[in-house]
């Protein structure tokens, strides 16, 4: 069965699908009331992002030349997230 597939099926089980919806929303809800209550969280999200960016930018082993991965010169504003 492929990713169609199995999500047809899935979708056809209203229960399944409502309970599924619910608590992806009560996951994220969790999720954001925690990240408000910490005044700095923008600051450490833009951080962590940079330094993942700069990981998979300058290790990318698909790459044989450091600093030309796939993410070269994107995201690197924050208007860009």
């Amino acid at each position: 069965m492929n990713h169609f597939e199995a999500a047809e099926k899935f979708n056809k089980d209203f229960d399944r699908t409502t309970w599924h919806d619910e608590t992806l929303w009560w996951v994220r809800q969790k999720r954001d009331r925690a990240a408000f209550a910490i005044p700095e969280w923008e600051a450490l999200r833009w951080g962590m992002y940079s330094i993942r960016a700069y990981g998979i930018d300058e290790l990318n082993p698909s790459d044989s030349t450091a600093g030309n991965g796939p993410l070269r010169g994107a995201f690197r504003t924050r208007g860009d997230m």
